[in-house]
């Protein structure tokens, strides 16, 4: 039998500040942190453990499309850097082995995601995203790769506050 434990905790900050808005454009900046610890029994005697922390970087174009006066459709594209390092433990009870690796890791990601936002008051916004197209290139230490992404399955909620005169 396989027994697991996983959290995933994600912080973010969107639009710190709004360098460039023309009419239905915006530019802008989002910095991100991620946490990421999961705990995994192999079954007896192993037991994994897998933890990273990673710092993302990301600019960001989005162009908005009025629905009514508070619902907006958007179109969101961006290229993102981000890095940090990932460490994984095992322990087999058996052989009263541990191990322990650490490596750095670096992606570099541009993408493009439809979006619906909800205006409760001028600057507040509710932001719903369903789904993404986007390409990514890691350089890490672990395992490099290339990849294209079509994540239509992917619903992320959030809440923006825009710094904006209306």
């Amino acid at each position: 039998m396989v027994a697991g434990r996983q959290s995933q905790r994600r912080l973010t900050s969107r639009r710190v500040s709004e360098p460039l808005s023309i009419k239905s454009w915006d530019l802008g900046i989002q910095v991100g942190y991620a946490w990421r610890d999961y705990d995994h029994n192999l079954g007896m005697p192993t037991v994994y453990k897998f933890g990273s922390r990673d710092v993302s970087l990301r600019l960001y174009s989005q162009k908005y499309f009025p629905l009514s006066d508070k619902f907006y459709f958007a179109l969101t594209g961006g290229l993102t850097y981000g890095f940090g390092r990932s460490r994984e433990k095992s322990f087999n009870a058996d052989l009263n082995q541990m191990s322990e690796t650490t490596y750095k890791n670096s992606v570099l990601t541009t993408s493009m995601s439809p979006a619906l936002l909800f205006f409760p008051s001028k600057n507040w916004a509710l932001q719903l995203n369903v789904g993404s197209v986007s390409y990514v290139y890691s350089d890490g230490e672990y395992q490099p790769f290339r990849r294209f992404d079509a994540d239509y399955g992917a619903v992320r909620l959030g809440m923006a506050y825009y710094l904006r005169k209306k």
